[in-house]
């Protein structure tokens, strides 16, 4: 059998966050303290929707004042522009695309966290991220998905975990 593709998970894989200050985690924080309480399926709401974390606050009923909500933002802007590809991320990938292989990445992410794969991997050639799509890791239909945008069968495709 030949490989015709390879898709990666981000974060962890081929990308890492320094010193992750976890915005989200502090957005929840906050909702806990004004007596909001945390519902099973907050996270995944918040990896299969295109929402900014503002958005999220006001879509998940949590009341945060403006200026806490600013500077979560803020964190998690200088949070995004610090995550870094892994060299070692970098050098699998071109390798791979000098192949002739197809390269993909399948990711469980809030929507803000897109942008700093884009940025380090700019060539790849499918992105299926939760938040465009709606689901999520392990639901077959964003495996699919990239599968399908790549032009290779399941069984073609390599997981580059």
């Amino acid at each position: 059998m030949t490989i015709q593709a390879v898709i990666f998970d981000a974060f962890g894989t081929l990308m890492k966050i320094q010193d992750g200050s976890h915005p989200y985690r502090q957005l929840m924080k906050i909702g806990k303290a004004h007596g909001r309480r945390p519902r099973p399926d907050d996270a995944s709401f918040l990896m299969k929707s295109a929402i900014t974390l503002t958005q999220a606050a006001a879509h998940l009923g949590i009341t945060a004042s403006p200026e806490q909500l600013s500077t979560l933002e803020t964190v998690l802007a200088d949070e995004i522009a610090a995550a870094e590809a892994y060299p070692d991320g970098l050098k699998a990938v071109k390798l791979l695309q000098e192949q002739g292989i197809r390269i993909g990445v399948c990711s469980n992410l809030a929507f803000p966290y897109r942008q700093a794969v884009l940025r380090c991997y700019p060539t790849l050639d499918a992105y299926a991220f939760s938040c465009d799509l709606g689901v999520m890791k392990p639901e077959p239909a964003i495996y699919s998905w990239v599968c399908d945008q790549l032009g290779a069968s399941p069984t073609a495709s390599l997981d580059g975990r």
